[in-house]
C-alpha cells in the first residue's frame, strides 16, 4: 500500500464554511439538499479546522468499510 494520501473518502462529501460560526461542515453529497432545506438536519460533521474535518471524514468512511 502506498503512503500517499488517499482522498477518495472525501469525494462523497460537500464542504461548507460558515463564516458566522467560524466552522467547517462536511455534508454527505447525497444529502446536500436536505442540509440546506431542513432546519433539524443533523447528519453532518463539523470542525473549526478543515484539516481536522477531513481527518474525521476519513475515519468515518474507514469505519463504514470495516463494518
Amino acid at each position: 500500500m502506498s503512503s500517499k494520501i488517499d482522498n477518495k473518502e472525501l469525494y462523497n462529501y460537500v464542504f461548507h464554511y460558515n463564516y458566522h460560526e467560524d466552522l467547517w461542515y462536511a455534508i454527505p453529497r447525497d444529502e446536500y439538499r436536505e442540509y440546506w432545506n431542513k432546519k433539524n438536519f443533523k447528519n453532518f460533521l463539523k470542525s473549526g479546522d478543515i484539516n481536522t474535518l477531513t481527518y474525521k471524514v476519513r475515519l468515518l468512511e474507514k469505519e463504514k468499510r470495516h463494518v
